[in-house]
């Protein structure tokens, strides 16, 4: 949703949030994100998507699921600020809380919204959307294809232009 921590530092919300499939690509899937440390709840809330047309819910009103995960502290480096966007920045060690949630049980080819934070300070990343994959007895016998990519371990604007090249090959 945000891989920028320029900002995100100042309001104490959930950023760089990244949601990958999980043992089950149908069933499950893997949300991670980052935070400074004063934010140290590691929720998920979530709730079905009845149409592709409906507005985003209001979590605070929309009955949900929540889910609990883990989280652990970390240095990440960053650059320093005002240069996140020069080719070759000065970088500093924040100390930052990397937070880990699996979600289960979900239902095959589904999308949901969701979002991330800390229910007791109430701190939440904006709503946004995953959708699990078909069950394995809708599949045809064809399968299907996909792509896999890893994260680029950049760290930097002329980092991520290369990765955006290697993304457009």
């Amino acid at each position: 949703v945000s891989s920028d921590k320029h900002g995100a530092e100042s309001t104490d919300k959930p950023f760089n949030i990244t949601v990958s499939v999980g043992s089950d690509a149908a069933t499950s899937v893997d949300i991670t994100w980052t935070t400074n440390v004063s934010s140290r709840g590691s929720y998920v809330q979530y709730v079905k998507k009845t149409s592709n047309q409906e507005a985003k819910p209001d979590f605070n009103k929309t009955e949900c699921t929540i889910y609990e995960g883990y989280m652990k502290e970390a240095d990440l480096l960053f650059p320093i600020s005002g240069q996140e966007y020069e080719q070759f920045p000065e970088m500093a060690a924040s100390k930052m809380v990397i937070h880990r949630c699996f979600i289960t049980n979900l239902e095959a080819d589904t999308s949901y919204w969701y979002r991330v934070g800390d229910k007791n300070s109430g701190l939440w990343s904006e709503v946004n959307t995953f959708t699990t994959a078909y069950s394995s007895e809708d599949m045809s016998d064809e399968g299907f294809d996909f792509l896999l990519f890893t994260d680029s371990q950049g760290f930097i604007y002329s980092d991520m232009e290369v990765w955006k090249k290697v993304l457009k090959t």
